[in-house]
């Protein structure tokens, strides 16, 4: 992490300075006169583990399950996915959508949660934070997930049914 920034002369000691941000040196007692440039940089579905090291180039790790990093470069962490996304494997780019009747309610998830369709809930569309259900004088066909009045004669006064009466 150190150079030479005065070498030794008749009448002085040498002197060493520590290498400067974005510049490293891996020789430990060494008489080189300058750092070397860290180039190194992660690629996409990776975050940089080690940026203060003055020692060392960048090392790069994978993303975590839970989280994406869309561009490469360093960057010293991966982003979390949001409600209604996951990722369920290390290193990638990009979360994922939940699927139709799934959700995720918090970040950073390595998969989704079913709907309960016999409780009633449904969900219609991709990449959701929660569960819908049908409204009153309607009920969760199970089967196919799609709310439906109820027939004639009949009545439903709670959200989330799966029966009339």
């Amino acid at each position: 992490g150190q150079y030479v920034s005065n070498p030794t002369s008749r009448t002085i000691d040498r002197t060493c300075s520590m290498c400067a941000n974005g510049k490293y040196q891996p020789n430990a007692n060494s008489i080189t006169t300058s750092c070397r440039s860290k180039t190194n940089t992660c690629s996409t579905g990776s975050y940089v583990t080690n940026p203060d090291s003055r020692t060392s180039d960048y090392t790069c790790a994978p993303c975590p399950t839970g989280t994406a990093q869309a561009t490469s470069g360093v960057q010293a962490s991966c982003r979390a996915c949001q409600q209604g996304y996951y990722n369920d494997q290390t290193g990638q780019q990009a979360c994922k959508p939940c699927a139709k009747h799934t959700y995720t309610s918090a970040a950073r998830q390595a998969g989704c949660q079913a709907c309960q369709a016999s409780q009633g809930l449904y969900q219609p569309q991709t990449g959701q934070p929660r569960c819908t259900s049908c409204g009153k004088g309607q009920i969760l066909i199970t089967s196919t997930r799609t709310c439906t009045l109820c027939s004639n004669g009949t009545f439903q006064k709670q959200d989330a049914a799966t029966t009339c009466k």
